[in-house]
């Protein structure tokens, strides 16, 4: 066989759903292969586009994808995508043609090699868990074999593979390894010590409170975090721009919210009160701790931190712990459980001081969220509202960097993991749609929705082509605010003045495209909304039409009615030099 067919023959075992990507020379015998293969192929619209695709696939089924480009600016495009899967620890593989091994060094077209010998790897090394620059025929199978494995276990993330035209051409004879026999089973589990002088810690607090991070969401762990904040009575914080929104029932009564900013109000009580924290698959960035400000949300010490997480390189990062655990989520929380059901029976919390505290912080929050949301006019926060409520309790919700990110993730309940999908940690804008396609692919079963700003659907616009043309029903709803007004409320507070940021032809005059149209340009199902009041049934007859669709939301641009309440403290808009603690 050739060495395209042995990458064929091993995705094939690997059972991968899908291969996304585009079409090169580079590429071009390894893509014969996996269609002769009979391997599901689907073409994006662009390489970034068919890396955020995967990178919605799994996360919402925790399944990778194999995405495919060319050499050259082919696979330079797939920078962006695979940094933002690489951030939020999503995984995906990136199979990229190389130009052929005996034109290295000889300038020869898509290849960067002023200097040296071309060598996309260095680009892309920073951004993955692995770059593998294949040689020679022979390592193929073993090479695909061990980025899976890589791509898969303990911290999630992309792996890239390198493959020149002309070793993808050779024959070879290969044995191509049975993935379940290559592959690590079982969880990482904590030291039993450890694990069970977590238990006395929680047991023996006066105020503990759990915060779950994306982490909890992949180990698929929300089970055993709600049993055991149910068992003692502990307040469960969630990350929010991301996996960890969800991991809880947003209606459940131990739920916390979220710290930071935007954050909420009862999260950063919670948080900054705490006397125990238990941590779990969180990542401490500046938004979860209002940039590390002491006392806005946590109080690190004399808060004593307990921080579980499958990386070690996560632990003590960002605060000093009191005990720093090295395991899976899941085999984590199901031994803390064990222990603490040794120490103690089932607690009745509702009766606590503490509970009723949480309560009580829990209805002054609602009756904030419902100040925001009560705005008879369209803003993004009653579009969010309104969203809610006609959509069904297992949709999907996809954002992208913008105003829409911090209102969905802050205003829009979800109950069930895997069901918030952001691009919080890299913030790359234009991720909303293809995100969104993956994740409808992955859940066929699910009303799939992105809300997406203006300025960042236009990025990404052509992937409405690949919706129509794959018949993924889809529903993008675009905040048309005419510009990046985020970004432009924040320059007004900052310096009285903004630049760059509104969509304004010469003269003065707002430009806004017409998104319905263009969405029936593309044969979707076009709408425009400019009240609050049409939202609902708009929404009604796009999920109902059956075919992917684009609500023009026409909203708010005037600040303060543009975004939402922040209840934390974050150094990007802060008017003067700030250093953390």
């Amino acid at each position: 066989m050739l060495g395209a067919d042995v990458v064929a023959e091993y995705l094939a075992r690997e059972e991968v759903p899908y291969v996304v990507g585009l079409p090169g020379h580079a590429i071009s015998s390894t893509l014969d292969a996996i269609g002769r293969r009979g391997l599901k192929i689907l073409q994006a619209k662009s390489e970034e586009g068919a890396c955020h695709l995967a990178d919605g696939f799994f996360r919402a089924s925790g399944r990778p994808l194999v995405v495919f480009t060319t050499a050259g600016a082919g696979a330079t495009n797939t920078v962006l995508g695979v940094a933002t899967a690489y951030v939020d620890s999503s995984s995906l593989i990136l199979l990229t043609g190389d130009v052929s091994t005996y034109f290295y060094g000889y300038g020869t077209f898509q290849s960067v090699e002023r200097g040296g010998l071309g060598d996309f790897n260095s680009i892309i090394r920073p951004v993955v868990k692995g770059s593998f620059r294949i040689t020679s025929e022979e390592q193929i199978a073993d090479t695909l074999h061990r980025a899976f494995k890589l791509a898969l276990t303990g911290r999630p993330g992309p792996v890239h593979v390198s493959i020149p035209m002309d070793i993808a051409l050779r024959e070879v004879e290969a044995e191509i390894p049975e993935p379940a026999r290559r592959k690590p089973h079982g969880r990482i589990r904590g030291d039993e010590e450890a694990l069970k002088n977590v238990a006395k810690l929680l047991v023996h607090a006066s105020r503990p409170a759990i915060l779950a991070g994306g982490g909890v969401a992949i180990s698929g762990a929300s089970d055993e975090l709600v049993e055991l904040a149910e068992y003692l009575g502990i307040p469960i914080l969630t990350t929010e721009l991301g996996l960890g929104k969800g991991v809880i029932p947003e209606d459940h009564e131990l739920c916390a919210y979220y710290p930071g900013v935007p954050g909420s109000s009862v999260g950063n009580a919670i948080a900054s009160t705490a006397d125990v924290i238990l941590a779990v698959g969180c990542r401490f960035t500046e938004f979860v701790t209002s940039s590390y400000k002491r006392g806005v949300t946590f109080n690190i010490p004399p808060t004593k931190l307990i921080q579980i997480d499958i990386d070690p390189a996560e632990i003590g990062k960002n605060y000093p712990v009191e005990l720093g655990i090295v395991s899976d989520a899941k085999a984590a929380l199901r031994d803390i459980l064990a222990y603490v059901k040794e120490l103690t029976p089932k607690r009745d919390y509702r009766g606590t001081e503490y509970f009723m505290e949480l309560k009580r912080l829990r209805e002054e929050w609602f009756r904030d969220v419902e100040k925001i949301t009560s705005e008879p006019s369209l803003t993004i926060a009653t579009l969010v509202k309104e969203l809610r409520e006609v959509l069904d309790r297992t949709a999907i919700v996809v954002t992208s960097t913008s105003y829409s990110i911090s209102v969905v993730s802050q205003l829009f309940p979800v109950y069930m993991p895997r069901c918030h999908i952001a691009s919080g940690g890299f913030g790359p804008m234009g991720f909303a749609l293809p995100a969104a396609l993956g994740a409808k692919l992955a859940r066929r079963d699910r009303q799939v929705v992105a809300v997406d700003g203006d300025g960042s659907f236009l990025f990404r616009v052509g992937e409405l082509a690949t919706a129509v043309q794959y018949d993924i029903p889809v529903l993008t709803i675009v905040c048309n605010n005419a510009g990046f007004i985020s970004v432009k409320d924040s320059q007004v507070y900052m310096f009285d003045r903004s630049f760059a940021v509104d969509f304004m032809t010469p003269d003065g005059r707002l430009y806004r495209p017409d998104y319905a149209k263009i969405a029936e340009a593309f044969r979707c199902h076009g709408e425009t909304v400019r009240r609050r009041e049409e939202v609902k049934e708009a929404v009604k007859r796009c999920l109902s039409s059956g075919r992917p669709a684009v609500i023009d939301a026409v909203v708010a641009r005037d600040f303060p009615k543009t975004g939402t309440k922040h209840y934390g403290f974050w150094h990007g808009v802060s008017k003067e030099p700030y250093r953390p603690r």
